[in-house]
């Protein structure tokens, strides 16, 4: 029980932000944001069109303007990540190098003792016992 709570809480810590999502989306994934996107707003501008020459409802005019957001919001995303990726990651190279390395000491014991299962605390037995005594 206290185990899946620290891991929800290391991966809240973890979570990107959309707009980090979009940015770093490989090339396949923006070409079919692109074309989901631009499917959608023929659709809707589609249904829309029909409902002003008076060939629909209401229903279809709402739909259509539905169509016409999602897909002008995939079109634009799609397009950002497409474009505004590549800058952010020139930016963050050029951070990195401008910044100095700093090496840190990584000490042998974690911060948090780790539970040990009962065949690794059988191995860890084991091997105490072979050990030579000084």
């Amino acid at each position: 029980m206290e185990e899946q709570k620290k891991e929800n809480q290391e991966t809240e810590g973890t979570k990107k932000s959309f707009r980090d999502i979009v940015d770093n989306m490989p090339g396949r994934s923006v070409v079919l944001w692109c074309l989901a996107g631009f499917y959608l707003l023929y659709t809707g501008f589609t249904l829309c069109s029909n409902v002003i020459k008076g060939d629909g409802g209401i229903g279809f005019l709402l739909a259509g303007i539905v169509f016409l957001v999602i897909g002008g919001g995939l079109m634009f995303f799609g397009i950002r990540g497409r474009f505004g990726g590549h800058r952010k990651k020139e930016e963050t190279a050029k951070a990195e190098a401008a910044e100095p390395e700093v090496t840190e000491e990584i000490s042998e014991e974690p911060a948090e003792p780790r539970k040990m299962s009962i065949s690794e605390r059988a191995a860890l037995a084991s091997r105490i016992d072979e050990e030579p005594e000084e």
